[in-house]
């Protein structure tokens, strides 16, 4: 898994510096953590921790205006409960932790004011990965289980999990200093990764829920290469 993600990450972070170069695109990287959950999942709240690292190419517009095309990656999913304790069947029993690992690529629209930057734009994510396990009184024991194809036998999904997922970002940006932003994010996924069925993954349907919908909060930092402030 890590030298599949290394291979997808490092021409683009190549491409990146390359493009330092220039007068015009500024590269940087990206590091940072993530609370996430999935809608529709029957568990609710931030509780599933991640992380997220990659690269950016930004292009200064005007003095207010630039675009930044970004490619990280980063984790998502959903979480009730945070250990396994055998003697403890109430913990054991409610279990639940299922983890998204990403490719992510948005292209974001930015603004300048003051010492503040704020974003939006559409993303795409492609899944490399991902851990499901659960151990419910209701369903029993499952997992782990590492890939979607698996997923999908496991349950006999009548519609089966995607591994693309389509949304928005908003964001605010604030300078540090000349190289240096500390970056707060709201993604939300508006395509269905699993749409709703009777079961697992949603036990009483109805017509305005679509399914398992990512949510995400990511906090990071991101550092800009080359001369000048084009933050």
């Amino acid at each position: 898994m890590k030298g599949r993600l290394l291979l997808i990450l490092l021409p683009m972070i190549l491409f990146c510096l390359n493009r330092a170069q220039g007068q015009t695109f500024k590269p940087g990287v990206i590091m940072g953590i993530t609370t996430s959950q999935v809608g529709g999942d029957n568990y609710s709240g931030f509780n599933k921790l991640g992380v997220t690292f990659g690269g950016f190419v930004r292009l200064k517009l005007n003095e207010n205006w630039s675009t930044q095309f970004e490619i990280y990656y980063i984790q998502k999913g959903s979480r009730n409960g945070f250990s396994i304790t055998e003697n403890d069947p109430n913990q054991a029993s409610q279990f639940f932790l299922m983890r998204f690992n990403y490719v992510e690529i948005p292209l974001l629209f930015r603004f300048n004011f003051h010492k503040f930057v704020y974003e939006i734009g559409p993303y795409y994510s492609q899944l490399i990965g991902l851990h499901y396990e659960i151990r419910n009184d209701q369903y029993g024991s499952v997992g782990p289980i590492k890939n979607v194809d698996d997923l999908n036998q496991r349950y006999n999904f009548q519609y089966p999990m995607k591994e693309n997922d389509f949304g928005f970002i908003l964001g605010v940006n604030y300078k540090i200093n000349a190289k240096l932003l500390g970056s707060i994010r709201y993604g939300q996924g508006v395509t269905s990764l699993k749409r709703p069925e009777s079961g697992i993954i949603d036990p009483y349907p109805t017509s305005l829920n679509i399914g398992w919908v990512n949510t995400v909060l990511t906090g990071t930092l991101r550092y800009t290469f080359g001369e000048g402030d084009d933050l």
